[in-house]
């Protein structure tokens, strides 16, 4: 799963439970009281779920998002102790929790979404881990050494092809463009189609286009 995507899944959870949190304001004003204490059984436990799989998230990506995404995370899992603190809240105040946690939540979610919008600096930064993970793996590994080494003395594309695999496995889908073939797929030498944009997108967090030469 890509950042992308999994940050979508933690979105989603994110709109899920903030529906509950409306239910459950309403149902106590209807009713007045929690007696099937669903903020105990299921409230504070789904929070408790999302807020582990935002700090797994920050965990995993932390290297290639920007420092103002990474800050924000962290002061997300300040916020939590918070809200897991009221757990063991009753009545008015048990409601007044669940607002709060409502609150919290949307208002994390939308700094987030700001703050990841620059998809740009994340593929920035990917690239940049990429070439620097290739450029140690060449100084310590004798096969990935070798590898390089024949494709420099082969042809051109034989490089751009290594460059590309290597790539991909960071999230970082590249293709090459030219005034005489257009845009090209650097692995398979195809002209890129709408249909290959489209797989890209699913599985990269960025695109890379290198200029061929004349």
């Amino acid at each position: 799963m890509s950042l992308h995507d999994e940050w979508l899944a933690i979105e989603k959870l994110i709109g899920d439970i903030i529906s509950i949190c409306n239910s459950y304001i309403n149902m106590r004003k209807a009713e007045g009281a929690d007696n099937k204490s669903v903020v105990k059984r299921v409230i504070f436990p789904f929070y408790s779920e999302i807020s582990e799989r935002i700090i797994k998230f920050k965990e995993r990506y932390s290297a290639v998002l920007t420092e103002e995404a990474n800050h924000r995370l962290e002061s997300f899992q300040d916020e939590t102790k918070i809200v897991l603190g009221a757990k063991s809240s009753t009545g008015e105040q048990s409601a007044s929790s669940v607002l709060y946690t409502s609150a919290q939540l949307q208002k994390f979610k939308s700094d987030f979404n700001y703050l990841i919008s620059d998809l740009d600096a994340v593929a920035f930064r990917l690239t940049e881990r990429s070439f620097l993970h290739l450029q140690q793996s060449i100084c310590v590994d004798d096969p990935t050494r070798t590898a390089w080494m024949n494709a420099f003395s082969n042809r051109e594309e034989k490089c751009e092809k290594l460059g590309a695999i290597h790539l991909l496995s960071h999230g970082i889908y590249s293709f090459k463009a030219n005034t005489e073939n257009g845009n090209t797929d650097l692995v398979l030498s195809e002209p890129v189609t709408e249909k290959t944009t489209e797989f890209a997108n699913r599985t990269s967090e960025g695109l890379v286009l290198t200029e061929g030469r004349w």
